[in-house]
């Protein structure tokens, strides 16, 4: 178990030191909010949906947030800190798998117990899992499922309080289903267990196993009363979502993907941080990996069907593989996104065992046990330390792609071309540069080459974002966030005309409307029309009531018009419905000087100076102020953290 923990750790410990990634914002942002509630924080975490974006919020994963809160409010918010706490729960479950597949195989085969949760733990499909702070909620669901496993078998091996055991292991599904409620269809494996690995009768299995299903229908029940999720999904996300497709076409694409799964699991090789819409095309049956997986897939079912009765270990492993599989094929209802190598969580897991088993079936073969090898060294275990390494030089490599966003969609961007999603990310964060660029060029003013430069170089990656903007859009015509951010540049580029075209086509297709609204209002007034741009703001806010931006640049506007309490009263109520951001106290300190008003400047600045993101022009006015004044011990203090932000 010792060795397993510390190959964990071995493997991933590279990782540690990445940053914040695709979607970590999901719950780094509900969980700031929280953990500025105190106690009452991991409370509301369990009465509210999980996921808040602008107006939407969606799915219910309580205790994932609520460990985010806690952490959050202990520990800090540094990234560094996540990522050790997904390494540890992740080094936790697989040794927990071990003395699950212990307890079903019994000690007779734990060196094949050892290598299964050794060739599971390495597995490069986990990286994913593993480096994405935001799958947290996976890593909880999985660790207190195997937790649950255990405690149901348990209830079999102890002879007296069996009935504490169930309950025990219904109480820890409960959480694995409110850590990410997509655990929950894994139920069925205390059933298969109890049948193939102890000499419970079929009524005795039906009976536990109707107990351990009791926390999911609680779940379930909750969830039905209390919360209304408002998520919407995109064809560029998954085409079924949207799509008349026929059964047949459907069919097609879902054998097409357990194909793609089965490769992935052989040749971890090709890794994507993204699986949507094209990169995963909808196919017909004259694909030739769908027919294929169709045929592989059937003879698994002929497998399971003519051996099921002699509960091999194979079959076993079979099982849990190609049901997780099914499961998310997209054959019964669309997955998010197609693929995602998190879909693999719980497939991996019988690819290991029927792994393990197939080479330990080979190596029984007469021609092997013929050869003899010195010591106690075996082929069998000589092949699982290969192919464990294998997996370890993989899994190692791919912590280093998932450092950041510009790490990971720059690398994976070499093979998503044909993904519209994919185009859109990786274009958002060449905008991105090319702004941080450009505000360094602004920041240099007596070093004229330098800000050539950086402009130069900021004009470079605008045009590389427009490229793939415009990929995105060749793949997908109306897919919003590429509109939008064309129009942006656009916008930056003078092209009033063709800004408000893409603009004005992305409102038609988008539910983001208060991002669009917004833009369409800063294209007034770029244009000098600011009834339009009141017109745009006030119907961005009316689409999302705590936009930041709308309520920010309606500010300056309402100050362009010489109205400085209404612009005054917009950021009151942008600093109220975004209470743990310093940008509408900075503003409103902007105001205060516009009006000459020194006090309201300084108490502004001070409430700015203490929340996030942090500006080094407040603090050294309030440096400078407070020395002015002779209070130096004030001026010390915002030193201090002008000081640690530039560290």
């Amino acid at each position: 178990m010792l060795l397993i923990f510390l190959a964990v750790f071995l493997v991933y410990f590279n990782g540690l030191h990445n940053k914040f990634n695709l979607d970590d914002e999901l719950y780094h942002d509900h969980a700031t909010e929280l953990a500025g509630q105190g106690s009452g924080g991991i409370l509301k975490a369990f009465t509210t949906l999980t996921f808040i974006e602008g107006d939407n919020a969606y799915e219910y994963r309580p205790l994932t947030l609520a460990s985010f809160v806690a952490q959050y409010q202990l520990l800090g918010s540094a990234p560094g800190i996540s990522h050790f706490i997904n390494l540890l729960l992740y080094a936790c479950t697989c040794v927990l798998l071990f003395v699950l597949l212990y307890n079903w195989f019994g000690p007779e085969k734990r060196e094949f117990t050892f290598f299964i949760s050794l060739l599971f733990a390495l597995h490069p499909l986990h990286t994913e899992i593993v480096d994405s702070i935001k799958n947290r909620d996976e890593l909880f669901a999985f660790f207190f499922a195997v937790l649950a496993y255990i405690m149901a078998w348990k209830a079999y091996a102890v002879s007296r309080r069996n009935l504490l055991y169930i309950l025990l292991a219904a109480l820890c599904f409960f959480l694995a289903v409110i850590s990410k409620k997509t655990i929950w269809p894994f139920f069925v494996i205390v059933p298969l267990a109890y049948y193939f690995f102890s000499k419970l009768s079929l009524q005795k299995i039906l009976l536990y196993s109707l107990l351990f299903c009791s926390s999911i229908m609680l779940y379930r029940f909750y969830n039905i009363l209390h919360l209304h999720a408002n998520r919407p999904f995109f064809e560029y996300e998954n085409p079924f979502y949207v799509s008349s497709a026929g059964i047949m076409a459907r069919a097609a694409t879902a054998f097409y993907i357990m194909g793609r799964y089965l490769l992935l699991h052989v040749f971890p090789y090709r890794l994507a941080y993204y699986y949507g819409a094209n990169y995963v095309p909808v196919v017909t049956w004259s694909d030739p990996l769908a027919i294929g997986a169709l045929l592989f897939y059937a003879f698994i079912a002929f497998l399971v069907l003519r051996y099921f009765k002699k509960k091999s270990m194979i079959i076993f492993g079979l099982i849990i593989y190609a049901y997780s599989v099914v499961m998310y094929s997209n054959l019964f209802a669309p997955a998010p996104g197609l693929m995602a190598e998190r879909y693999t969580y719980m497939s991996s897991l019988g690819f290991c065992i029927v792994l393990c088993a197939l080479l330990a079936w080979l190596f029984s073969r007469p021609y092997f046990t013929k050869l003899s090898l010195p010591g106690s060294v075996r082929f069998f275990s000589i092949s699982a330390i290969l192919i464990a390494a294998l997996y370890a030089v993989r899994t190692h490599a791919r912590n280093n792609d998932w450092y950041d966003k510009q790490t990971l969609y720059t690398h994976d961007m070499a093979y998503l071309g044909s993904s519209a999603k994919a185009n859109s990310m990786y274009a958002e964060i060449l905008v991105a540069q090319a702004r941080a660029y450009r505000n360094l060029s602004h920041q240099i003013p007596g070093d004229a080459n330098s800000a050539s430069v950086y402009r130069d170089s900021a004009s470079y990656l605008l045009s590389r974002a427009k490229e793939h903007f415009k990929a995105a859009l060749r793949i997908s015509p109306y897919f919003p966030n590429a509109l939008n951010n064309l129009g942006i540049i656009y916008i930056d580029q003078d092209s009033l005309g063709l800004a408000k075209q893409y603009m004005q086509k992305s409102l038609s297709t988008t539910t983001a409307k208060a991002r669009t609204y917004h833009d369409i209002a800063m294209l007034s007034m770029k244009t000098g029309d600011y009834d339009s741009a009141s017109y745009y703001f006030n119907r961005s806010l009316a689409a999302d009531s705590a936009y930041l931006d709308a309520y920010c640049d309606l500010s300056k506007l309402l100050i362009i018009l010489g109205d400085t309490a209404n612009a005054e009263k917009a950021l009151l109520i942008a600093a109220e419905k975004n209470n743990n951001s310093s940008i509408p106290y900075i503003q409103l300190a902007d105001v205060a000087s516009f009006k000459r008003d020194t006090q309201s400047i300084v108490r502004y600045c001070r409430i700015a100076a203490e929340l996030q993101p942090p500006n080094i022009p407040v603090l050294s006015f309030l440096i400078q102020y407070y020395t002015s004044k002779g209070d130096l011990k004030s001026a010390a203090y915002y030193q201090g953290k002008r000081s640690s932000i530039s560290r």
